[in-house]
């Protein structure tokens, strides 16, 4: 809707997947703002799209062709991941009666692998 929103980003790690020559980052995001894909937006807007991000990573026709070839060498080279890599570990909200509540989850297991690829990383912003 071309509404205004704002999201922070922190890089908490960098790596690359050996043999694909896919560089990645796992980054916190915080939206200021609750938008609809607001963070998948924001990253692919900046050029750091989600991996796996069929709608906003490196091209709109990564959707349709997942839809009618499934996952193939291509897709694994271009997206990195069959599914986006987007996971809340946290959530939090003020509850009717003001109590807050705050819920935490690891990310998912099959990520371990393709995030122990990384290094430390410092804090940036797009």
């Amino acid at each position: 809707d071309g509404a205004a929103s704002r999201t922070r980003f922190r890089v908490l790690r960098r790596g690359e997947r050996p043999g694909s020559g896919g560089r990645f980052a796992l980054v916190a995001a915080v939206p200021e703002t609750g938008r609809m894909h607001q963070i998948r937006v924001h990253l692919g807007h900046c050029g750091h799209p989600v991996a796996g991000d069929k709608l906003y990573g490196p091209g709109p026709q990564w959707y349709l062709r997942q839809i009618e070839e499934g996952w193939t060498p291509a897709a694994a080279e271009a997206l990195l991941l069959p599914r986006h890599a987007l996971h809340s570990t946290r959530l939090g909200l003020a509850l009717p009666d003001g109590v807050f509540r705050q819920w935490e989850w690891p990310a998912p297991a099959e990520w371990e692998e393709f995030l122990g690829l990384g290094s430390g990383g410092n804090a940036e912003s797009c």
